[in-house]
C-alpha cells in the first residue's frame, strides 16, 4: 500500500512538474507524431517493469532525445506517453489505437518510423534500447539528422 501511493505521488509530480515546464503539442492520434517522433510501442503488465523502462529511458536520456524518441506503454490498459521531458496520460483516440497495436503484437516492443511506418517488432523479454539505438542509427533519415 505504502508502495503504490508512493508510485501515485511520484507519478502526479512528474506530470506536474513536466507539464507546467514543457509545452507539449497534443497528440491526439498515432499520425500526430509522423515525422516529430519516432515512437516505441509496447505493453508491461506491472507498474514495476514499467518502472524499470522510464529508468532505463532516464538512463539514455541524450540518446532518446537526439533520435526524437517517444516511449508509448501501455499499463493495465491505460497508455502512457514518455520521452525525457514528457510524461501524461494518453488521450483516449490515442489509447484505444495503442491498444489495438499492442494486442496484434502481444510480446513485442515496436519501433514506428518517423514515417508512420512499424521498422522492426522485438521480443519483449530480449529487447534492450542500444538495439533500438542501433537500428535507429542506420536509418537514412538518422544520418541526415546526424549531418545537420
Amino acid at each position: 500500500m505504502k508502495f503504490a501511493f508512493l508510485w501515485l505521488f511520484t507519478l502526479h509530480t512528474l506530470t506536474t512538474a513536466t507539464t507546467a515546464a514543457t509545452k507539449v503539442t497534443p497528440q491526439d492520434s498515432l499520425t500526430d507524431f509522423k515525422w516529430r517522433h519516432r515512437l516505441i510501442i509496447t505493453h508491461v503488465d506491472s507498474e514495476i517493469k514499467w518502472s524499470k523502462l522510464q529508468d532505463e529511458a532516464q538512463h539514455h536520456s541524450h540518446k532518446f532525445n537526439a533520435r526524437k524518441l517517444m516511449w508509448l506503454v501501455v499499463v493495465k490498459n491505460k497508455t502512457w506517453v514518455f520521452n525525457i521531458s514528457t510524461f501524461k496520460t494518453a488521450s483516449p483516440l490515442l489509447s484505444a489505437e495503442v491498444l489495438t497495436i499492442v494486442e496484434q503484437n502481444l510480446g513485442k516492443v515496436l519501433l514506428i518510423g518517423l514515417d508512420g511506418g512499424i521498422k522492426n517488432r522485438y521480443p519483449i523479454q530480449t529487447f534492450s534500447l542500444e538495439q533500438i539505438f542501433n537500428e535507429i542509427d542506420l536509418m537514412p533519415m538518422r544520418r541526415i539528422e546526424s549531418n545537420e
